[in-house]
């Protein structure tokens, strides 16, 4: 059937088919969301991303999302709670209907056991999990299942150590500030340190003992401290105390972002975020060709950004040699 269309006398008579005029009203109806995706393609394998609701997570695992796309996967993104010890938690894990995914990609530790639990025998692979030797996902430095693989949101310990060795070469004793949540990470660090002829010492403490900590630095004569990303040590605080107490000292701070070096911190090292978007992908696609899970393990982040403060450098008559400057993905101070 056709409907038809009242014209004016003389002009051609219009008639557009009742088909048509339904798809236009249903259009009219049904919002398109940006992120609307075709069907699954069901000859591709199957990737889920499991990613908490925050617009900043959204916007970083469409990337992901990419990327996975890129190497010819079908991948969609599912925003759920982090919360799986709370009751709330438990139902989220138990509504979850994810057809049949070859691989779920999860960030962060929370939403990683999360996966595991509700897909015990689909293969896991973690991103954006810090400080990943002291979180729930490894036991005795390898991963608690094996279908779980991971890509670590850091440096190499020995990678960390080596870039202080580059730098400023007579940093020979460093003290890493740790808490209850982050002392694995510090003690890797340590581990590392004893075949590179730098002595590294850490420091149990938290933000309630900080001057303690101080004090046992001094004590300890300790050339410059690494810092690691621990919610329990570092707030805006205790970050500020810890920059001033290396100017005042000519100490050097090792820092975990540009953000601090920027702030004052001689130098400092973190993961290149598009390397680390594209090592994940990468690591995914290991895994959807048959490898391993259990075999990849953890891996820590292999392409990795430096920034350092030439200003704090002068402040605290540091020399830095000008190849290993000029390799610095960030300077400041100049």
């Amino acid at each position: 059937m056709s409907t038809h269309i009242p014209v004016t006398p003389g002009k051609r008579v219009v008639r557009i088919p009742n088909r048509l005029i339904l798809l236009a009203a249903l259009l009219l109806v049904i919002p398109l969301s940006p992120e609307t995706t075709l069907p699954a393609d069901k000859n591709k394998p199957q990737v889920v991303v499991f990613i908490p609701g925050e617009q900043r997570y959204v916007e970083l695992a469409g990337e992901l999302k990419n990327a996975v796309q890129q190497k010819g996967y079908d991948c969609n993104l599912v925003e759920l709670s982090d919360s799986v010890e709370s009751e709330q938690g438990e139902k989220t894990a138990d509504s979850i209907d994810l057809g049949d995914p070859d691989l779920i990609i999860s960030l962060g530790a929370q939403l990683t056991i999360l996966a595991l639990k509700t897909e015990p025998e689909t293969p896991v692979l973690f991103f954006m999990v810090p400080n990943a030797l002291d979180s729930p996902l490894i036991d005795s430095n390898a991963p608690i299942s094996k279908n779980l693989a991971g890509v670590a949101y850091e440096a190499a310990p020995l990678e960390k150590v080596r870039w202080i060795a580059q730098v400023y070469p007579e940093n020979k004793r460093i003290a890493v500030l740790h808490s209850n949540r982050t002392r694995k990470t510090a003690q890797s660090i340590e581990s590392a340190a004893a075949g590179e002829k730098i002595t590294i010492l850490p420091i149990s403490t938290d933000k309630d003992h900080f001057l303690d900590a101080i004090t046992e630095m001094n004590q300890a004569r300790v050339d410059g401290v690494i810092m690691i990303p621990d919610a329990k040590v570092y707030n805006a605080a205790t970050v500020k105390r810890l920059l001033l107490w290396g100017i005042r000292n000519e100490k050097s701070v090792w820092a975990f972002s540009d953000k601090i070096v920027k702030a004052g911190a001689l130098a400092g090292q973190y993961p290149d975020l598009s390397g680390y978007i594209d090592q994940t992908a990468d690591v995914a696609q290991k895994i959807l060709d048959g490898h391993s899970p259990q075999k990849i393990g953890m891996q820590y982040a292999k392409k990795v950004n430096y920034a350092i403060n030439d200003r704090t450098a002068e402040m605290i008559n540091v020399k830095i040699a000008n190849e290993v400057a000029k390799n610095a993905t960030v300077r400041y101070g100049e």
